[in-house]
């Protein structure tokens, strides 16, 4: 039975928001609590890790009040600078833990895109599963977002990839092996890096909660 694993690159330091964008309180709950309550919830996902900062206490805090059993946090000694990095550490921790097959995949799902409802993931992991390709991306008007799924073999291309090249050139090298999922799930797109992208995410949230 194949498996799916979610990567989350949180070592971020929200320079452009200005303040810790994974702990601004959205209806109650930090932004990062909504995506974990989210992934927790999914009987798809096999095993979450997070890769933060060591010195990210507050962070580490909310994530410890959200243990769980398949929710693993990795916080290197280092500081990734990168993405890339993180994502790197993410799946060779996952390689040694899990000895992943070419049947399993791995979706990778930045912090910074913390709503995704769970009718949305269900939705997009269905898709996976019915899919033969190799990348899958969702689209919302002919626009990326994430979660971004890869099959397992994928993940070693990551470790090649030159020092100066992000996950994007994977993608872009062999456009063939990449479908495109559309959706109509605003959610996907929001990439939560300015106040302006905070105030967009608070009316979409006030929109859906009205009257509750």
């Amino acid at each position: 039975m194949s498996r799916l694993f979610v990567v989350i690159p949180a070592a971020g330091l929200s320079r452009r928001m200005g303040e810790p964008k994974l702990l601004i309180d959205l209806g109650g709950k930090p932004m990062i609590a909504h995506l974990l309550e989210t992934l927790q919830a999914s009987s798809d996902v096999s095993r979450i890790v997070i890769v933060a900062r060591s010195d990210d206490s507050d962070l580490l805090e909310v994530l410890k009040q959200h243990a769980h059993k398949r929710l693993t946090v990795i916080t290197p000694v280092e500081e990734p600078p990168e993405m890339r990095d993180s994502v790197e550490l993410a799946l060779a921790a996952l390689d040694l833990w899990e000895s992943p097959t070419w049947e399993d995949s791995w979706a990778l799902l930045p912090a910074d895109h913390p709503l995704i409802t769970p009718e949305t993931f269900q939705n997009l992991c269905q898709g996976w599963k019915d899919s033969a390709a190799e990348i899958l991306i969702p689209t919302v008007n002919e626009k990326g977002g994430h979660p971004t799924f890869f099959r397992w073999p994928v993940s070693e291309e990551v470790a090649r990839l030159p020092s100066d090249e992000g996950l994007n050139s994977i993608v872009r090298s062999h456009p063939s092996r990449v479908v495109n999922w559309p959706s109509n799930a605003e959610e996907l797109l929001f990439d939560l890096d300015t106040p302006e992208d905070l105030e967009r995410v608070r009316q979409w949230w006030s929109q859906r909660h009205i009257g509750d």
